[in-house]
């Protein structure tokens, strides 16, 4: 439970971290900080929050030996 934590915390935290070193350099002007930060928040944190947090569709801890829920359907 932690290390899935971590695994979908930690590119979050060093994305923002690289963005803070590059604003202390003054590596981007306001403009570009602006959209940079725009793409980061939509496009970067959404998806790797969203792949850390994801569940695996076959897993070892099954119950039963089908593999799919719609495989043994009784009617």
């Amino acid at each position: 439970m932690v290390e899935t934590i971590l695994s979908a915390l930690a590119p979050i935290v060093f994305t923002l971290l690289l963005g803070f070193v590059a604003a202390w350099r003054h590596d981007f002007g306001p403009k570009e900080a602006s959209v940079l930060n725009r793409m980061v928040l939509w496009f970067n944190l959404l998806s790797r929050f969203l792949n850390g947090c994801r569940v695996p569709l076959e897993t070892t801890d099954k119950i039963g030996t089908g593999t799919s829920p719609l495989e043994n359907r009784t009617p």
